[in-house]
C-alpha cells in the first residue's frame, strides 16, 4: 500500500497515466492531468487535495474514503467530455467553476459546488446531498436524489439550467434564502423552501414545457413563477 503522496513546489505537476488505487492521501500543488483512477483511504482532513487546475484526459473515478474530502481549489476541465465520477467520500468541494462530460456523485455525505460549472449531465444518489452558489448548466438532464441548497451569496439569483430538471427531495433557499430560476422542464418530488422568488422558464426563456409538482405538505417559497 502507498502512504501519503505529496507533490509540491511552485513548479509540481501530475502526469497520470496509472490507477492510484491504495494511498493514504494525495495532494499535488500544481496542475493534475488525470488519465487514471484514484482512491485513497485514510482518515484526516482531506484524502485528495488538487490546489492547481484538473484536466481530465480520460473517464476518471474519484474515491476520497469515507473519512476523507476531496477538495478541488481551482477548476476542472477536458476538451473531450470526459466524465467524472465521485465515490465513497466524506464530502467534495469543487471551490471553482467545472466544464465537464457527464458528473456523477455517489456515497458523498456533502457536496460543494461553490462557483457553478457545466457539464453534459448531473447525478447524485440519495446519500450524497449538493449545496452550490452560482449557475449550474447542463445540456441533458440535471439528476438529484437528494436534497439541493442554493447557499448564496446573498441577494443573489442562482440559475440551473437543463433539459430536465429532476430534484427528488428539498430544494431550499439556505441561510440567505435568495432567489432560483429554473430554465428547462422541471420534475420536483419534494418540499420548497426558504426561496425569495423561485422561476420556471423553458430553454427559451418563454415558456415552461413541462413543470410536475408532485409535494404534500410542502413550505413554498413568497412567489413561484411559471412563465407561460
Amino acid at each position: 500500500a502507498l502512504g501519503v503522496i505529496q507533490i509540491t513546489g511552485t513548479s509540481a505537476a501530475l502526469d497520470l497515466n496509472a490507477a492510484i488505487t491504495s494511498a493514504t492521501s494525495l495532494s499535488v500543488s500544481g496542475v493534475s492531468d488525470l488519465g487514471a483512477n484514484v482512491t485513497t483511504s485514510a482518515g484526516g482532513s482531506y484524502g485528495q487535495y488538487y490546489q492547481g487546475h484538473v484536466i481530465l484526459s480520460a473517464n476518471i473515478i474519484l474515491s476520497g474514503g469515507l473519512s476523507n474530502q476531496i477538495i478541488f481549489k481551482y477548476g476542472i476541465s477536458d476538451s473531450s467530455a470526459y466524465d467524472l465520477t465521485i465515490q465513497d467520500s466524506r464530502s467534495v468541494d469543487f471551490q471553482q467553476s467545472f466544464n465537464l462530460g457527464n458528473l456523477i456523485i455517489y456515497n458523498t455525505s456533502n457536496v460543494e459546488i461553490d462557483n457553478g460549472g457545466i457539464a453534459l449531465s448531473i447525478y447524485t444518489d440519495n446519500l450524497s446531498p449538493v449545496s452550490f452558489k452560482g449557475n449550474i448548466t447542463t445540456t441533458n438532464t440535471q439528476f438529484y436524489n437528494s436534497s439541493i441548497e442554493v447557499t448564496g451569496p446573498a441577494n443573489a439569483t442562482s440559475i440551473l439550467t437543463g433539459s430536465l430538471i429532476n430534484i427528488s427531495s428539498t430544494l431550499s433557499g439556505g441561510f440567505y434564502k435568495n432567489s432560483v430560476a429554473i430554465i428547462g422542464n422541471l420534475y420536483l418530488d419534494g418540499d420548497i423552501t426558504g426561496f425569495e422568488n423561485i422561476t420556471v422558464t423553458d430553454t427559451a426563456g418563454n415558456n415552461t414545457g413541462v413543470v410536475t409538482l408532485d409535494i404534500n405538505d410542502s413550505a413554498y417559497a413568497t412567489a413561484l413563477t411559471i412563465d407561460t
